[in-house]
Order: C-alpha cells, then sequence, then structure tokens
C-alpha cells in the first residue's frame, strides 16, 4: 500500500493560508503540555471542572483510531462545518457519557459512591477546532519532526451536589490519554479599601 499524501487542493490552500498569515506553522517551539484536569469546589456544594487537552490527538483517538494522522487531518480540516459539526458533537456526546464524577461516601456502610451530574458544558466551536486541524495538518506537511507548542484546548462543565462534597472520584475517556488532575478549593477574604490582609496562607503539600 503507498503511503498515504495529501492532495494538491489541501496543501495549496494552506500554503496561502500561511502565506497570508491566518495559519502560523508551530516550528522550533516548546512540546505540548501535558493534558490536565482541574477540578475546583466552592461553597461545599458546587464543583467546577476544566479540562485543557491536545483536542486534534483527543478527536484522531476517537474518530478514525485506525487511520494515519495526517489522513485524518487532511480529512476532517477540509470538511464543510455543517459536517464537521456533526463529528464533533458525536465526540461530546460520546465524551460526556464516559466523563464520570462520583463523591465518595465513606459514611456507608459498606463505603459507597454517588454519581454527580455535569452540565452547562462549554465546548470549542467548529471554526476553532477546523484551525486546529489546519495547523496541525500544514506542520506535518512543513516540519513533521519539529516539537509543536500549542495551548491545549479547554473543556468546562460544572455540578451542584446536594449536600457537601468531601472527596470525589473522576473517570476520564480513554481517547483524552494520560491527564494529570489539580483539585484544589479556594480560600477567600475582604480586603478593607487601604487596610492590609489577615494572613493569606498557602497549604503544604
Amino acid at each position: 500500500m503507498r503511503p498515504w499524501r495529501a492532495g494538491s487542493a489541501v496543501v495549496s490552500l494552506l500554503l496561502t493560508a500561511i502565506a497570508s498569515g491566518a495559519i502560523a506553522p508551530a516550528v522550533n517551539a516548546h512540546e505540548l503540555q501535558a493534558n490536565r484536569a482541574t477540578l475546583v469546589l466552592r461553597d461545599e456544594r458546587h464543583l467546577s471542572l476544566s479540562l485543557f487537552i491536545d483536542y486534534v490527538e483527543a478527536l484522531h483517538a476517537s474518530l478514525a483510531p485506525d487511520r494515519p494522522m495526517q489522513a485524518f487531518l487532511a480529512q476532517f480540516s477540509a470538511m464543510k462545518p455543517a459536517e464537521l459539526q456533526a463529528h464533533l458533537l458525536r465526540v461530546q456526546q460520546q465524551w460526556t457519557e464516559q466523563i464520570e464524577l462520583h463523591v465518595l461516601d465513606p459514611g456507608r456502610a459498606p463505603p459507597g459512591q454517588t454519581n454527580l451530574l455535569l452540565r452547562n458544558w462549554v465546548w470549542p466551536d467548529a471554526a476553532r477546532v477546523q484551525r486546529l486541524l489546519q495547523e496541525r495538518l500544514m506542520q506535518t506537511l512543513v516540519a513533521p519532526g519539529a516539537h509543536r507548542h500549542e495551548e491545549p484546548t479547554e473543556i468546562r462543565a460544572e455540578s451542584s451536589p446536594t449536600r457537601a462534597v468531601n472527596a470525589v472520584r473522576l473517570t476520564l475517556p480513554r481517547a483524552l490519554g494520560r491527564v494529570l488532575v489539580v483539585s484544589y478549593r479556594p480560600r477567600q477574604l475582604w480586603v478593607d479599601p487601604g487596610a492590609a490582609s489577615a494572613a493569606i496562607r498557602f497549604p503544604e503539600n
């Protein structure tokens, strides 16, 4: 089987985009930072989840894991917006079903857990995703061995538990790969005009 090659129309389109400044290839840059998730608990009954991921890699793993990355990029970066949006909605549905957040209930006998409903999801729109796909495709064509540096794409959701939360367990889709989870509970205080605040202490690790 011959190796897949990007069609001349796709290459021409992307080279034109670079020349006009619409797409800037990421060359001689730093590597993408690790995928991570941030959990923030406010007021014991408001929990927010933010995912910062390599969206292109995650989409490839979900939509076309058996196809070469370059073939996937060429196909999806050239799609009409409505067609791409349909694929993105399908992936979003998969991921929302696979992302699970459970409140641990140590007081039960035996200990159990309660599933939390995540709502108010915020996803990147199709135009942004298509731009990410085009930029990644161009890099594979003009500088395939270069390190890349891209800002991770953010996905957000929140939950309002019916009772106080002390501990949770998070399950994420396989398509996201390994994810670093950061969790914290903000401490707040008022500062009067012209006055110094009380001591602001940072918890020890």
